[in-house]
C-alpha cells in the first residue's frame, strides 16, 4: 500500500515536472544566479565589517532549499510560496538553535515579538534575497527580459570584481553558465508558442532538443575550464575610466602571496600569509578576508615561523629534522627567561591550508586539535631551527580548530641590558651575504654609537626605522637599483611595509654581530567587540592584558624581528612604523579566558545601545525595503503594477482622425484581446492568415471574424473612406467576440 502510494506520488511529481519542465529548469537557473549575488554580498567587506557566519549560512541554505522547492514541488504557485516561507523559518530555527517559548500572562503580540526577536536581523537578509528571487521568476518571462537581466548581472559582477575586495571569477562563470541555460529555455518557449505543431513532434522525440542544449553548454563550460590562465590583454572599462580620471582602483583579492605581504612584481599582490620569501618587495593590496578567530587570555602577535638565512633578496629557512608532537605533552623548546603563559583557541575560517600552526610566541603544549585531546599528531611537528609548529598533512585536512599554551617572554629592559655575553655559537643568525654594502653597516654603527649594550643597540635601530621611513603598501620600487634588498630600502626607495622594516632591522643588527631572525605571522587582529560596534564595552569589560576574541584577516599578515639575548632567549622587536606589538612587561597572573558580556534581550528599556551602533536603524531600513518589495510583488501578481506602468509609459496618442483609423485601432484591440485568450498571431503571418487560422480552430467565430477582417482590410488598404456605421459595426463585433472567445 505504502509502496503504491509512493509510486503514485513520484509519478505525479514526474508528470507535473514534465508538464512545465522549462519553467522548472529556469527557476533553478535563476536560483543559482541569485545565490551568486548572495555569496558576493555575504563575503564583501563594508568599512571593515562583513556578514556574520550565521547570516551567510541562513541566506545560502534558504536560497538553495527554496530553489529546489520551486523546481521540484508539484504544487500551485501559492502553495510553493508558503512552503518556501516555512523552509526559511525552519532554516533560521535550526541554524540559530532556536527554542520557542510562551510566557503566561503576556499578550499575544508580545509573545510573538519575543519569539521573532532571535531571528533578527538574519531573517531580513534571507527574506530580501527570497523576494528578489520571486520577483525575478515573475518578471523575467520574455526573451528580451531574460537576456537583459543576465547581461546586467554579468556587468554588475564585472564591476564588483574590479572595485571590490574579493575575486568573483567563479561567481561570474556560474552566472554565464546559468544565463546560457536560460537563453536556451527562452528560445524553446518562444519556439513552442510560434510553432505548436512542430513542438508536439519534438515532445515525442525530446532528445532532438535536449542533446543540442547539453552539447552547447558542455562545450562552452569545458572550453572555459580547460583554457590556460592568462593575464588580461585589455583593461576593464571601469578601471580604464578611473585611470583616465587619474584615480587608483583598489584591487583586493583572496589569493595568498609569495611573501608575507607582497612579491616583487609590477603587478600588485594581495596581503596574506606567504609561502615563498626568497624575493621580497613590490606592492600589495589589502585583502580583508577572514583567516581565523583567536580566543585568548592575553593579546599577542600570532607567530607562524622564523627564517634565518638572508640572501640579499629575501629569506630562506634552514631545512632540519622536525620532532613529532603529542597532545597534552610539553614541546621540547629552548629555555627562556621569565615568561607568562598564554592560552589560546584558534578557529580557522579560511579555506586555505597553511604550512604552520599559529600561536603566541613560543608554543609549550598543544591541548587539542579538532576536538581530540589525546595521542600523537602525525601531521604536526616541531622545528627547533625555524621555531615553528609545522603542518605536514593534506591540505583538505588542515586543522579547523586547536588550543595551545604558549610562553611569552617578559620584557625587562634592565635585565636585558645586563644580559651575559653569548656562550654558544650563533653564526647562523649573524651571517650575511656579500651583497650587503658597507654603507649598511656604517649606518647601523652610526645609529647605535651611543649604546653600550645589545638591547639599547637593538632599540636604537628599531626606533630609527620606525621614525625615519614612512609606511606604504605601494612603495615606488622604480627608485631602487641596488642588488641588495635592504640597501635599496635604506638609501633608495626609503619607504615600504613590514617586510622592508623587519628585514632591514635584522640585517643591520647582524652587521653589529647581534643574532637575529626574521619572523612572520599575523598581528593581533580586531577584537570582536569592536567589530560588532561595542567600542564602549571594550573599555568597561575588557581585560587589561587584552584577553578576548579576535578576528584575524589576511590584511593582518605581518613580519617582525626576534633578537637573541643570553639567558633570556629570543625577544621580539617591532620596527615597522605605526605598528605596536603587545608585550608582557612583568610577570603576572593571566586572566581567565575572556567571555563576551551577556546582553539583555527583554525590552528596549532594559538595554542601552552602544555609541555609534546603528544596526537598529539598518534593521528598520531593511524591513522597510522588504515590505516594499513584497508590496511590489503583490501588485505585480495582481496586474496592477503592469497596468500602472503601461498607463505611465503609454505613448501620447491623439484621438483617431477619421473612421478609417478608428476601425484599424479597434482591430488592433481585438488582436491584443485575442492574444490573452490564446489566439496568437505569428510574426510571419498577415492579418488574413491569422484570422483564417483562428476560424479553422473555432468555426463558431467565423461570421464575426470574417466581418471584422473585411472592415479592417477596407479601412487599411482600399483607399476608400469607411462610413461611421462601419466604425460602430466593428466596435459591436469586438464586444461579441470578447464574449465568444
Amino acid at each position: 500500500m505504502i509502496k503504491a502510494r509512493l509510486k503514485a506520488l513520484l509519478s505525479k511529481i514526474g508528470q507535473s515536472w514534465m508538464a512545465a519542465w522549462s519553467d522548472r529548469l529556469a527557476s533553478a537557473a535563476w536560483a543559482a544566479i541569485v545565490l551568486q549575488f548572495a555569496f558576493w554580498l555575504g563575503h564583501e567587506s563594508y568599512n571593515g565589517y562583513t556578514w556574520y557566519a550565521e547570516t551567510r549560512t541562513v541566506v545560502f541554505t534558504s536560497l538553495i532549499l527554496c530553489g529546489l522547492a520551486e523546481a521540484l514541488l508539484p504544487m500551485r504557485k501559492t502553495i510553493r510560496v508558503l512552503v518556501q516561507l516555512g523552509v526559511i523559518l525552519w532554516v533560521h530555527g535550526h541554524v540559530l538553535q532556536y527554542e520557542p517559548f510562551w510566557e503566561e500572562g503576556r499578550s499575544f503580540g508580545g509573545n510573538l515579538l519575543q519569539n521573532v526577536q532571535p531571528f533578527l536581523p538574519y531573517l531580513w537578509y534571507a527574506l530580501a534575497f527570497w523576494c528578489a528571487y520571486q520577483f525575478v521568476l515573475a518578471w523575467a518571462k520574455s526573451k528580451i527580459r531574460v537576456i537583459g537581466l543576465v547581461l546586467a548581472a554579468i556587468l554588475v559582477m564585472a564591476v564588483a570584481d574590479s572595485t571590490g575586495k574579493i575575486y568573483l571569477w567563479q561567481e561570474t562563470a556560474i552566472i554565464v553558465c546559468s544565463g546560457l541555460v536560460l537563453a536556451i529555455l527562452s528560445h524553446y518557449n518562444d519556439f513552442r508558442k510560434r510553432h505548436p505543431q512542430a513542438w508536439k513532434y519534438l515532445e515525442d522525440y525530446p532528445g532532438t532538443i535536449i542533446w543540442p542544449a547539453v552539447i552547447v553548454i558542455a562545450a562552452t563550460v569545458g572550453a572555459g575550464t580547460a583554457a590556460p590562465e592568462a593575464r588580461p590583454l585589455l583593461t576593464d572599462p571601469y578601471t580604464a575610466w578611473q585611470n583616465w580620471k587619474g584615480n587608483d582602483v583598489s584591487r583586493i583579492g583572496q589569493k595568498p602571496l609569495s611573501s608575507s605581504s607582497a612579491t616583487q612584481s609590477t603587478a600588485n599582490a594581495s596581503s596574506g600569509y606567504g609561502r615563498d620569501d626568497r624575493e621580497l618587495g613590490g606592492g600589495f593590496d589589502y585583502d580583508h578576508s577572514e583567516v581565523m578567530s583567536v580566543v585568548t587570555d592575553r593579546r599577542s602577535y600570532w607567530r607562524g615561523e622564523s627564517k634565518s638565512t638572508y640572501t640579499g633578496e629575501g629569506w630562506e629557512a634552514v631545512l632540519t629534522e622536525a620532532v613529532p608532537i603529542r597532545l597534552q605533552t610539553p614541546i621540547a623548546t629552548p629555555a627562556m627567561g621569565d615568561y607568562v603563559e598564554v592560552r589560546q583557541t584558534v578557529t580557522v575560517l579560511s579555506e586555505h591550508a597553511y604550512p604552520v600552526l599559529f600561536g603566541a610566541m613560543q608554543p609549550a603544549v598543544i591541548e587539542q586539535v579538532n576536538g581530540d585531546s589525546e595521542g600523537p599528531t602525525p601531521d604536526l611537528a616541531w622545528s627547533a631551527e625555524n621555531a615553528a609548529l609545522l603542518y605536514r598533512g593534506d591540505d583538505d585536512e588542515y586543522p579547523k580548530t586547536y588550543t595551545l599554551v604558549s610562553h611569552v617572554p617578559v620584557i625587562d629592559a634592565e635585565a636585558l641590558r645586563n644580559a651575559e655575553p653569548r656562550t654558544s655559537s650563533m653564526n647562523q643568525y649573524t651571517a650575511l651575504p656579500d651583497t650587503v654594502p658597507e654603507r649598511v653597516k656604517a649606518l647601523a654603527e652610526e645609529i647605535a654609537a651611543e649604546a653600550n649594550n645589545d638591547y639599547d643597540r637593538a632599540k636604537a635601530v628599531e626606533t630609527y626605522l620606525r621614525e625615519t621611513f614612512p609606511y606604504t603598501n605601494q612603495p615606488d620600487i622604480g627608485k631602487g637599483s641596488s642588488p641588495d634588498f635592504v640597501d635599496r630600502f635604506l638609501f633608495e626607495i626609503q619607504e615600504g611595509y613590514c617586510d622592508y622594516y623587519s628585514t632591514a632591522m635584522a640585517v643591520m643588527l647582524r652587521t653589529l654581530d647581534i643574532p637575529t631572525r626574521w619572523v612572520k605571522g599575523y598581528t593581533s587582529g580586531s577584537n570582536r567587540l569592536e567589530i560588532y560596534g561595542f567600542e564602549d564595552a571594550i573599555n568597561r569589560f575588557s581585560d587589561p592584558n587584552g584577553a578576548g576574541d579576535y578576528m584575524v584577516r589576511n590584511s593582518d599578515a605581518h613580519s617582525w624581528v626576534e633578537v637573541y639575548f643570553e639567558g633570556h632567549g629570543w625577544i621580539p622587536f617591532e620596527p615597522t612604523a605605526s605598528f605596536f606589538m603587545p608585550i608582557a612587561e612583568s610577570v603576572e597572573e593571566t586572566s581567565p579566558a575572556f567571555e563576551l558580556p551577556e546582553v539583555e534581550t527583554g525590552g528596549v528599556e532594559e538595554s542601552e545601545a552602544p555609541a555609534g551602533d546603528n544596526r537598529s536603524a539598518i534593521g528598520i531600513a531593511a524591513g522597510a525595503v522588504i515590505l516594499a518589495g513584497l508590496l511590489l510583488y503583490v501588485l505585480f501578481k495582481k496586474g496592477m503594477l503592469t497596468s500602472a506602468g503601461s498607463y505611465l509609459l503609454r505613448p501620447i496618442r491623439k484621438k483617431p482622425r477619421g473612421h478609417d483609423e478608428q476601425v484599424i485601432l479597434t482591430f488592433e484591440a481585438l488582436l491584443k484581446f485575442a492574444r490573452k485568450r490564446g489566439y496568437t498571431r505569428h510574426d510571419s503571418e498577415t492579418a488574413r492568415e491569422s484570422i483564417e487560422r483562428w476560424i479553422a480552430n473555432n468555426r463558431g467565430l467565423e461570421p464575426e471574424l470574417t466581418a471584422v477582417l473585411q472592415l479592417f482590410e477596407e479601412a487599411k488598404y482600399s483607399g476608400v473612406a469607411v462610413k461611421e456605421q462601419d466604425a460602430e459595426r466593428i466596435a459591436e463585433l469586438l464586444e461579441h467576440l470578447k464574449k465568444a472567445m
